[in-house]
């Protein structure tokens, strides 16, 4: 009886709201989502800008931090902040998983490995040269992963 009492487009709608249904949408496929990408970006919300849009298409994107947290958590416009981190990195954090690694320690830098051992996608932003000197440049890492992209963002393009 319900159903008589109802207009004739409501099975339309009903089925236009089934394609598009907002609380549906982690159903649906995602143009990245067969990527791993870590964020190394020290420092830089270039990097962190860079990671974000692609963990916002669908990547698994995981970012790496130093132990106490990258400055680039206290980036904020105007100084707003929310439990002591900027609006800049709650923004470009988003849909992220985070890590802390101190690539200082032989310890961090074999787990930076293994993580990029199953990545697509590695983002660092740290100067030139400094990546070689930790042992952590693309000629190893691409023997560790010959598949692997690197792409280097540095603050002056």
């Amino acid at each position: 009886m319900a159903d008589q009492k109802r207009p004739k487009w409501a099975a339309w709608a009903d089925h236009i709201r089934s394609l598009d249904d907002p609380a549906r949408n982690f159903e649906k496929p995602e143009a990245l989502d067969d990527l791993v990408v870590i964020d190394l970006s020290s420092r830089s919300m270039a990097g962190c800008y860079c990671s974000s849009l692609l963990a916002e298409l669908g990547a698994e994107t995981i970012r790496i931090e130093p132990p106490g947290g990258d400055l680039v958590r206290t980036y904020s416009p105007d100084g707003i902040m929310v439990k002591d981190t900027g609006l800049a990195y709650l923004q470009e954090g988003r849909n992220k998983y985070h890590v802390t690694l101190n690539l200082e320690t032989e310890e961090g830098r074999d787990m930076l490995k293994a993580f990029a051992g199953h990545a697509d996608i590695l983002i660092e932003t740290y100067p030139a040269g400094k990546m070689e000197a930790c042992g952590l440049g693309y000629g190893e890492l691409a023997k560790i992963n010959p598949r692997l992209i690197l792409c280097s963002i540095t603050a002056h393009g």
